[in-house]
């Protein structure tokens, strides 16, 4: 009797890694290659808008669109270091500019870029401004749900692919 489960629980430990552990390796692959796709997407995509010295609508809509060929779900930051100099030019009181000739930037956010995109069809940067993309997927991937498995870390729901990009404007941008 102690033969015969013995035998059991070995052909079952067996056929686990037979199937299992290949199985994560592949998944693990499959989101190796997804996160470098998604890198060499943000990497077009920023250089792009930088080189041209604009982000219109329809390149953000085609990464998108490219994102979402992936079969992954992302959350996408734009965000813009607006550089400004201040040549001779004193602010007032209420400003935080009282040196005269200092270089002066602020960063816009993601939601002030998709609202010029969404008014104006598209966002115009200027020479120097740094243009910055951050990546992330929403969704588990199988890779990470048989990791999961795998290992009994149920609950955790981090992102696998997690890519980020900038690049410095080099021409501003004409209307």
């Amino acid at each position: 009797m102690s033969n015969t489960l013995i035998t059991i629980i070995t052909v079952t430990t067996i056929l686990i890694l037979m199937f299992m552990v290949p199985s994560v390796f592949t998944a693990n692959q499959n989101d190796k290659i997804a996160e470098s796709a998604t890198k060499a997407l943000v990497e077009e995509f920023v250089n792009k808008e930088a080189s041209q010295g604009k982000i219109t609508s329809e390149d953000y809509n085609e990464f998108v669109q490219a994102l979402d060929s992936t079969g992954n779900k992302f959350e996408i930051d734009m965000q813009v270091q607006v550089f400004g100099d201040n040549p001779g030019v004193k602010g007032s009181a209420t400003t935080a500019l009282n040196v005269i000739g200092e270089n002066i930037s602020h960063t816009e956010y993601n939601n002030t870029i998709l609202g010029t995109l969404n008014s104006d069809g598209q966002y115009m940067l200027k020479k120097g401004d740094y243009f910055i993309v951050s990546v992330k997927n929403t969704n588990v991937t199988l890779g990470k749900q048989l990791q999961q498995f795998f290992y009994q870390i149920v609950g955790k729901r981090t992102a696998t692919i997690d890519v980020n990009a900038a690049a410095l404007v080099s021409v501003t941008g004409v209307k």
